[in-house]
């Protein structure tokens, strides 16, 4: 009994001091905070026939698995089958 009293004071001291963290911080103690603005680069495009009149390379990595999903991994595993 002794033991589950120290446990719910010490629960509740925990509780309060988060809480009025979470209030501080709510209230305005996020202001303390230096905002630093960046320099932000010019855009390559503005709009969409920018984009289309200078295509660029790209290229793709495709992996190719056994299975096209985990759920039969999963299902198989589970009642002991393995799939070829």
């Amino acid at each position: 009994m002794r033991i589950l009293k120290r446990f719910l004071l010490t629960a509740a001291i925990l509780i309060v001091a988060v809480a009025a963290l979470a209030v501080y911080l709510l209230r305005g103690g996020f202001r303390r905070f230096d905002i630093t603005p960046y320099p932000v680069s010019r855009a390559a495009f503005t709009n969409w026939n920018d984009v289309l009149a200078h295509p660029r390379d790209i290229s793709l990595t495709t992996f190719q698995t056994p299975y096209p999903d985990g759920v039969r991994i999963a299902a198989d595993s589970y009642k002991g089958k393995a799939r070829a």
